[in-house]
Formats: C-alpha cells, structure tokens, sequence
C-alpha cells in the first residue's frame, strides 16, 4: 500500500512540473505576441507619419548617394571594388552610402596601421642589436 502511495504522489510531482513549465512557455509566447504586435502597431505609425515626408527622405537618399558615388569614383582603388560598391550605393542608396561609409572607411584605416606595423617590424633588422632600446620602442609604441 505504502507503494501505491508513493506512485501516486510522484505522479502528481511530475504533473506539477509540467504545469509549472506550460504556464512558463505560455508566458513566454505571450510576451513574445505582445511585443510583436508593439513594433507592428510601430511600423504602421511610422509609415503614417513618413509617407508625409516621402519627397524630403527622397531628396536626402539622392545626396548621400550621389556624393558616395562621386567620392568612390574619385578614390584610387582597384576598379572591382568600387563598381561593387557603386552598384550597391545604385541599388539601395541610403541603406548602401551609409554601409560604405561605416565597412570602406575601416579599409583604408586598416590597411594604413597595418602598413605601418610591418614597417615598424621591419627597422628592427638595422637596428644595432641593443635590447634596452629596442624594449624602449616596444613600450612606447605600444603607448
């Protein structure tokens, strides 16, 4: 008897859990119906309030382009890159000027600290073989 018992109260410990966890994914689902009914309830009010302005977001997607446009046009790189990087900045103008002058501008950084690491590297060759010094350049270029 005492067995039956014990069967029975696991029985309802199980139930118990899987209650606990239901609620708890019902919960989530909610919050999760709730917030996306928010930015849908977002989207509509900002389109009501943007398409007031369509002409002026026109307007500035035309400028960002056409000067992204003319300033890769006039860079010296490697003609691939730029006609990829026109095309996109054709294609979707305000989305590509602003992604070109946010990813391109890092290249060109880039490519100036790395060129500049390699040459510092490459002084340590004729440098006479004084390890203070050349510990001194190490801790003040790392500053």
């Amino acid at each position: 008897m005492k067995e039956g018992n014990f069967v029975a109260k696991s029985k309802k410990l199980k139930f118990g859990k899987q209650n606990k966890a239901t609620s708890l994914n019902i919960t989530k689902i909610a919050i999760i119906v709730v917030l996306i009914l928010v930015q849908v309830v977002f989207w509509v009010l900002l389109y009501g309030i943007a398409r007031n302005y369509i002409l002026y977001w026109k307007t500035f997607a035309l400028i960002i382009s056409a000067s992204v446009i003319l300033y890769i046009v006039n860079k010296q790189e490697n003609p691939a890159y730029k006609l990829i990087w026109v095309m996109l900045v054709l294609v979707a103008p305000l989305v590509g000027g602003i992604l070109y002058i946010a990813l391109a501008g890092n290249r060109t950084r880039m490519k100036f600290i790395h060129d500049a690491q390699k040459n510092h590297l490459d002084t340590f060759i004729y440098m006479p073989d004084d390890s203070v010094r050349q510990q001194q350049i190490r801790k003040l270029s790392q500053s």
